[in-house]
């Protein structure tokens, strides 16, 4: 994975990213909590990249994200003894190119990984970080 993203999406945490690793107003009050968190971005300042998050999160923090995301229309399903959910979505931007952006978050135990992407989505990105922390 990271030969594909050193590849394909440069650099590791150009500090121009503002981009947030979730959009939804619910998991951003979490986020902003406090909660013991890294974070990382690929790409530059533009209109293609990820961010994402790795958090440690308690029980209650755990369900009520998974509810937040649940209502928000993301599928979701187990993965690796944990639970991650997934969301797409595409619009047309002012110059009438279409624009793909989305959000995936694993949770598992004590853990939160959250991802916001713009036009730029790696199979298996996700799922690479969960094998890596949980395996």
């Amino acid at each position: 994975m990271l030969a594909t993203l050193m590849a394909q999406a440069p650099p590791l945490n150009d500090p121009g990213v503002t981009m947030l690793s979730t959009q939804n107003a619910e998991l951003l009050e979490i986020m902003g909590s406090g909660i013991p968190t890294i974070r990382c971005s690929w790409g530059g300042p533009s209109e293609f990249g990820l961010a994402t998050n790795v958090s440690i999160i308690d029980a209650g923090q755990s369900a009520a994200i998974l509810a937040a995301v649940q209502s928000s229309g993301l599928g979701c399903a187990d993965y690796a003894g944990g639970t991650i959910c997934r969301i797409e979505q595409k619009r047309l931007d002012f110059d009438d190119q279409e624009v793909a952006f989305g959000e995936t978050h694993f949770l598992r135990g004590n853990g939160w990984v959250s991802t916001s992407w713009l036009n730029f989505a790696p199979e298996g990105y996700t799922e690479d970080i969960a094998d890596t922390l949980w395996g």
